[in-house]
């Protein structure tokens, strides 16, 4: 009896434990959408980044109390970059159903970039990817950066 219920619970801790180790092996990681295809156009990829560093553009994202993000975005003498359509996308790590898209609207006195965050979201850690465009017709962004956020 001994015997059979060591083996009994041997092979399903053996099983788990399989399981287990091929899990976290075989986890591809990504999170981004068709990301064999993105591979392919790396050498793109790295030729719109280097065209972003040429600008000298800096971002930075401050959180305000009130659950609003602010971007200043400058250029490379320091001065706001204005007119541009800025949107964003706040990503969860964990949680992708609570992703959410925000758009950025220009405040005219300060020149930076603001919105505000939705109800619900608060309390985690959050990636925010932001791409700014340089007209509403345009496909390709002027800029792009990304921030980690913890949203209080």
């Amino acid at each position: 009896m001994l015997f059979m219920m060591v083996s009994f619970f041997g092979v399903i801790v053996a099983v788990n434990v399989f399981m287990v180790v091929r899990a976290v092996q075989t986890f591809p990681g990504e999170d981004i959408k068709q990301s064999y295809r993105q591979g392919l156009a790396y050498n793109q990829t790295l030729d719109k980044r280097a065209v972003q560093r040429a600008r000298e553009w800096r971002a930075d994202i401050s959180v305000l109390p009130d659950h609003s993000l602010v971007l200043e975005l400058t250029d490379k003498s320091g001065l706001p970059v204005r007119g541009l359509t800025v949107t964003g996308l706040l990503k969860h790590p964990g949680e992708t159903d609570l992703d959410t898209i925000l758009s950025f609207t220009l405040d005219a006195q300060s020149g930076h970039y603001t919105v505000q965050v939705p109800d619900g979201i608060t309390g985690k850690r959050w990636l925010l990817t932001k791409a700014v465009y340089a007209g509403a017709q345009t496909q390709t962004p002027a800029f792009e950066t990304r921030n980690e956020l913890w949203l209080k």
